[in-house]
C-alpha cells in the first residue's frame, strides 16, 4: 500500500493543490518519499490528510475528526476559505501480492465461518475521498481492499506473525513524539501506555527468549518470533560498543 497522489482543496493553506510521487521511470508510486519545506509551508498538513484518510479507510480511526495531532481540527480545516467543505483525494497503489493475501484472507475467514461484508476488490490503484467525516472510495468493495490488517489480526492465533508481513497499514509519528504504533488499533478501545506496560511487555519477551535459549522452547511455531532477540541485535547494531542489558530491577 502506497500514496501515489494527493490532492487538498480548501484544506487549511492549500486552495487546490496536487502532490504526485510517481516515479517518472517506472510510472509506480515512490517507495519512500522525502518532503522538505520551510515552517509553515504545510508539511504537516500534507501529512495529516495523509493519516486521517487512510487511518479512517483502515479502520484506526471510526471518522476523520478522531485523529488526535496538534493542529488538526476537522471544523476548522476550511476557515481559510469561508468554511467551504474541504476536500482531500488520494491515489493509493496496492501490489498484487498485497491483493492476492487480502483475497485469501478473506476467503480463510469465510471459511471458517466468518460473516463479513462485501469481499475486497483487487484494483492495483484505488481513489479515495473525503465525503463529509467519512471516506469513500468508488465501490464498496475497494474499500474494502484497505482490509487486509484487520482480516490478518482474525488469523494471527491460527497462521501467525508473518500474515502482518503481507498486508500494509498506516502508521504515523507526530512532532510531540506520539505514535499509532504503541495506541490499540480498535478506536472502540482505549489504552494508555504506561512504563509499567512497557516493562511488563519486555519482561514477558525476555522470559521467552530465556525459554528458548535453555530449550525449553524447543521449536518455535510458524509465524512466532523472539521480539528480544530482535531488539537486542538492533540495539548493538546502532551502538556497537553498549550490550544490552534488558529490564532491571525496580528502585525501592
Amino acid at each position: 500500500m502506497k500514496v501515489q497522489s494527493i490532492q487538498l482543496k480548501y484544506f487549511k493553506k492549500f486552495e487546490d493543490y496536487q502532490f504526485d510521487f510517481t516515479n517518472t521511470e517506472t510510472g509506480l508510486a515512490q517507495d519512500i518519499i522525502l518532503i522538505i519545506g520551510m515552517n509553515g509551508a504545510g508539511k504537516t498538513s500534507l501529512l495529516q490528510a495523509i493519516a486521517a484518510t487512510l487511518g479512517v479507510a483502515t479502520g484506526r480511526l471510526e471518522k476523520l475528526s478522531d485523529l488526535e495531532w496538534v493542529g488538526f481540527n476537522y471544523e476548522l480545516l476550511s476557515n481559510n476559505w469561508k468554511k467551504i467543505e474541504p476536500e482531500v483525494n488520494l491515489q493509493i497503489q496496492f501490489s498484487s501480492p498485497e491483493l492476492k493475501s487480502t483475497s485469501e484472507f478473506y476467503q480463510k475467514l469465510q471459511d471458517t465461518g466468518r460473516k463479513l461484508e462485501v469481499p475486497p476488490a483487487e484494483e492495483n490503484v484505488v481513489s479515495l475521498r473525503w465525503k463529509g467525516e467519512r471516506v469513500q472510495a468508488n465501490i464498496a468493495a475497494e474499500l474494502f481492499q484497505f482490509k487486509g490488517r484487520e482480516y490478518a489480526k482474525q488469523l494471527l492465533r491460527s497462521e501467525g506473525f508473518q500474515v502482518f508481513e503481507k498486508v500494509g497499514t498506516i502508521l504515523w509519528y507526530t512532532e510531540q513524539r506520539t505514535s499509532t504504533s504503541l495506541t490499540p488499533e480498535n478506536y472502540q478501545k482505549q489504552l494508555e501506555i504506561t512504563e509499567d506496560i512497557l516493562r511488563d511487555r519486555l519482561s514477558k519477551w525476555r522470559q521467552f527468549h530465556q525459554d528458548i535459549n535453555t530449550g525449553k522452547i524447543a521449536q518455535l511455531r510458524s509465524g512466532q518470533k523472539d521480539l528480544y532477540a530482535e531488539i537486542e541485535q538492533a540495539y548493538k547494531t546502532v551502538f556497537s560498543e553498549h550490550s544490552f542489558a534488558g529490564p532491571i530491577p525496580r528502585e525501592k
